[in-house]
């Protein structure tokens, strides 16, 4: 027994490895904001469990995929020849059972939300999927992923109502750029390995410099998107106090990455983002509760 439970736990910690599961921190911030958004309160626990489940099974989607469709490629780079499917250990044919398993726990949590979102579902699975192909065809790959995270606010809301309004669709244009710019500096990881192979992305085709600078200017408009949103809804001090911090967050996380020293990088990916994710989505929703007066 006890060896049956260590096998289901190491299968279990190689699958988590394989879909960088601690990574899902960066999907949800926007889909629970915009849950709260959407009824000026505290949602419904049933929509709000079955859209966190949507968000999780969709990014589990979206990184499987891209752990298929890399697999010979990832054996090309120093730093992605070790990943589980390449040496082995998470077998091509799991992999596809997984996919399969989560794509149906998908489609069965959207079926529980309103009826327009089934019938939208595939457009975030079909995005979640065909984005890991774009590397091969233009740098501009990198906003293909901001393209599954700018799906999400207005997604979100049809799943609860059944229909967007502005503000989703300028929340999910804040998370777009945010994704993509941090994207860019993860493509710098691989910059040569890139150049050598023919991957197309921003930094192997114009530089780590120009890089930076893109990366810049889209957080730079993450956060005047997001006071934006602030005035248009009329959020309070506390929202505002969230997205300040986020910004000097944003602004030390470029700070510390430069053109001849990437030796912060990941800090600047890794740490940075998941901290900004939390800030942003609890002084967001604090500040959701003072309003709607629920606390």
């Amino acid at each position: 027994c006890y060896m049956n439970v260590r096998k289901i736990f190491i299968h279990f910690k190689i699958f988590a490895e394989t879909i960088k599961i601690e990574h899902t921190i960066f999907a949800l911030p926007f889909a629970i904001i915009s849950c709260f958004i959407t009824v000026q309160g505290f949602p419904r626990i049933s929509d709000f469990l079955w859209i966190i489940i949507a968000m999780v099974c969709c990014r589990t989607i979206a990184m499987l995929s891209n752990r298929l469709i890399d697999k010979n490629i990832d054996k090309l780079n120093p730093r992605t020849e070790q990943r589980s499917m390449v040496i082995g250990t998470f077998q091509v044919s799991s992999a596809l059972i997984y996919l399969i398993i989560f794509i149906f726990l998908f489609f069965i949590s959207v079926s529980q939300l309103h009826q327009s979102t089934w019938l939208l579902s595939p457009i975030p699975i079909f995005v979640a999927i065909i984005y890991s192909f774009l590397k091969r065809i233009t740098w501009l790959c990198h906003f293909g992923i901001g393209l599954v995270y700018f799906l999400v606010p207005p997604a979100v809301q049809i799943a609860i109502i059944g229909e967007f309004e502005n503000w989703s669709i300028y929340l999910g244009f804040a998370g777009a750029l945010w994704v993509s710019g941090f994207d860019i500096l993860y493509a710098i990881f691989d910059i040569d390995v890139d150049r050598k192979i023919g991957i197309k992305s921003l930094p192997s085709k114009f530089g780590i410099s120009t890089s930076l600078a893109v990366t810049k200017l889209l957080h730079f408009f993450t956060i005047l998107l997001l006071f934006y949103i602030g005035f248009l809804l009329e959020f309070g001090l506390i929202y505002f106090i969230g997205v300040v911090i986020s910004g000097i967050l944003l602004f030390y996380e470029n700070l510390i990455v430069k053109s001849n020293d990437t030796s912060r990088l990941n800090t600047a990916f890794f740490t940075m983002n998941g901290v900004i994710a939390i800030i942003f989505l609890f002084f967001s929703v604090g500040d959701i509760f003072i309003k709607w007066e629920f606390i």
